[in-house]
């Protein structure tokens, strides 16, 4: 049975599963600095030792799912930080540190591994026109198109990775 089988199970029959907690701010906590535009989509670029560490402090505290460093890691995050190019690269290194943590601390006991997405873009947070595009949204917002569109306001969605891909699918709230 899979990690994402043994936790949806475990969430069908009514129990207790325990995911991690903040972490951007376990992040900046640990002195990793966080960018103005990207917040900590930029710390999987440059400091995913550190982001390896705090998700291995989150499974050691007991959390059965950790959520990998992806909620900034969107092209319209990262695009007004001049990091566009790099979506790719910081998701993959988001997940990497989470399945290292995971390697290290779990001892054997099933953790799963979520991904983030987040209305974390210029369009949401400042509204259509606020950086100044001639379209009425910016370069990243437009690039983000359905997401930070549809999310704008306020929606967060997930899905559980296990191994390279993805299990289940997306569980959108509103």
């Amino acid at each position: 049975m899979s990690v994402a089988e043994v936790i949806a199970g475990r969430l069908a029959d009514g129990d207790l599963v325990i995911i991690d907690g903040g972490t951007g701010t376990q992040l900046q906590a640990e002195g990793v600095p966080m960018d103005d535009e990207a917040w900590s989509g930029r710390a999987s670029l440059e400091r995913p030792e550190v982001v390896q560490l705090v998700h291995e402090a989150y499974v050691r505290a007991g959390a059965e799912v950790i959520i990998a460093n992806t909620f900034a890691a969107s092209r319209a995050a990262l695009e007004p930080a001049g990091l566009g190019s790099r979506v790719a690269e910081a998701n993959r290194n988001a997940v990497g540190a989470a399945q290292r943590a995971r390697a290290a601390a779990a001892a054997g006991r099933p953790v799963a591994i979520a991904g983030s997405m987040s209305s974390f873009c210029p369009v949401a947070m400042h509204g259509r026109g606020a950086a100044g595009s001639s379209a009425g949204g910016t370069a990243a917002g437009e690039a983000g198109g359905g997401i930070c569109a549809g999310l704008a306001g306020g929606g967060t969605a997930a899905a559980v990775a296990v191994g390279g891909g993805v299990a289940g699918g997306v569980d959108a709230a509103a």
